[in-house]
């Protein structure tokens, strides 16, 4: 109920119309499944075989997600090509601190993101990890999100019985003139794989059964609040034919291309500096304290199983984990924002075998963790040789070459035996630092 509360302190317009989906959903909680997985079901026969679709969407946000995201008005063409949805979006965005409207335009292939950025005059382009970022920074996934998740979302709840969800038909309602039977599902349950995902409101047209609105709720974890996205469909048509030239940017004379840069300005501990010890325990329940591995580097990786980009950069991870076997580095992933999930059994089906330590969102505020991953590698005096926001493609080269340097920083010590800086923390008693043990 804190959502609710949350939204009856605010004020009318927008919010009534979050308010109405969530009363509804509240109110009608103890009703018969059978109604909403009816529902889901023609919803799924409706769309999920469709392999290409053209629309028009809208999204607006309410509470926490309206800080810093902004609102669509798109045109959407899709087609599905073997590795996933292609899509080009085409429109206007507002964003939370303007009050005009600017053309937007973002294409995305499974392997590829491009966004015209007017004002710079430039078609950036970014791949992997980065074009995950990318698409954060641009606010692209309330639009699409029920389209290429939609397997998980609708396919996997729509089956006799229900899925394996909390659901409740909600009853009908009308939006913009379309009479619509609305489903709440409680996502709750899969938030390792659609992020802080809670409650959603499906208003389905009651007569072809294609989606009409959804209304999200999601908790921003960096605000500690709850907020709303409100994604609004109209025009529908799962039967378009979409040739290369629907997926194509109209890209303005005169425009250059150049790739994505991320902003590498961030807060938190500076390279060349000491950053604050701390006191972790591993899912063996061991106890790790960083200053114990004095003499070694250490890398850190604040990171969620919710986190799309966190799960992006672990395969860069394990693979320095193994590169380094057997030489003073660990390689340890400090699990934070994600109270209600299972972070060893979430490695444990990736074969990821480096540490995990549990626990760790204290540490995050004492780094000003404010995005994920966010990742660190401290060398063997004790101080910060690397430090990234987010995960691209040259995550495991960059951090291959901070480790390597400060391994040859020690080979080349004529003491053998690097100080650890006094960070006014008490270390973790005589003897060798602790086993990394990881998780089981």
């Amino acid at each position: 109920m804190r959502a609710a509360t949350m939204l009856g302190r605010m004020g009318t317009g927008g919010a009534a119309v979050v308010l109405a989906g969530f009363v509804v959903g509240v109110a009608t909680t103890l009703a018969a499944g059978d109604d909403a997985v009816r529902v889901l079901i023609a919803a799924d026969e409706a769309l999920g075989s469709a392999r290409s679709l053209r629309a028009h969407v809208r999204v607006e946000h309410i509470g926490a997600v309206a800080l810093d995201q902004p609102s669509l008005d798109v045109d959407l063409a899709a087609r599905w090509q073997g590795q996933g949805w292609t899509f080009l979006l085409d429109g206007e965005a507002t964003r939370p601190d303007a009050e005009t409207t600017e053309a937007f335009s973002v294409l995305t292939r499974p392997d590829e993101t491009r966004v015209i950025d007017h004002e710079a005059r430039q078609v950036v382009v970014a791949s992997g990890g980065e074009a995950m970022g990318l698409l954060a920074s641009e606010g692209v996934f309330p639009a699409v999100f029920w389209l290429v998740m939609w397997e998980g979302l609708i396919t996997d709840q729509a089956v006799d019985g229900g899925g394996e969800l909390p659901m409740a038909y909600a009853g009908r309602r009308t939006v913009d003139g379309v009479e619509c039977e609305v489903v709440r599902v409680d996502y709750t349950r899969r938030q390792s794989e659609y992020g802080r995902l809670y409650d959603v409101w499906w208003f389905f047209d009651a007569a072809t059964h294609l989606p009409v609105r959804a209304e999200v709720c999601l908790f921003r974890r960096d605000q500690n609040a709850y907020g709303f996205n409100i994604v609004t469909f109209s025009g529908i048509d799962t039967e378009a034919e979409i040739g290369d030239g629907d997926l194509a940017l109209r890209v303005p004379e005169g425009y250059s291309e150049g790739a994505h840069t991320p902003d590498p300005g961030f807060d938190g501990p500076r390279i060349g500096t000491v950053p604050p010890d701390w006191t972790l325990r591993d899912a063996a329940g061991a106890t790790h304290r960083l200053s114990a591995y004095r003499g070694s580097v250490v890398v850190m990786d604040f990171w969620a199983t919710w986190c799309g980009p966190c799960i992006a950069a672990m395969p860069a991870l394990q693979e320095v984990h193994e590169a380094f076997e057997g030489e003073p580095v660990h390689v340890m992933g400090l699990h934070v924002w994600d109270a209600d999930s299972d972070p060893v059994a979430f490695m444990r089906e990736r074969e990821l075998t480096y540490g995990l330590l549990v626990e760790a969102d204290e540490v995050a505020e004492a780094y000003q963790v404010q995005g994920i991953p966010t990742i660190y590698a401290i060398g063997p005096d004790g101080r910060v040789i690397y430090r990234a926001l987010g995960a691209g493609p040259e995550l495991e080269t960059q951090l291959r070459g901070a480790i390597e340097r400060a391994l040859a920083a020690i080979d080349s010590d004529a003491g053998g035996d690097a100080e650890f800086p006094d960070t006014g923390v008490e270390r973790a008693g005589e003897g060798p630092p602790p086993e990394n043990r990881g998780h089981p």
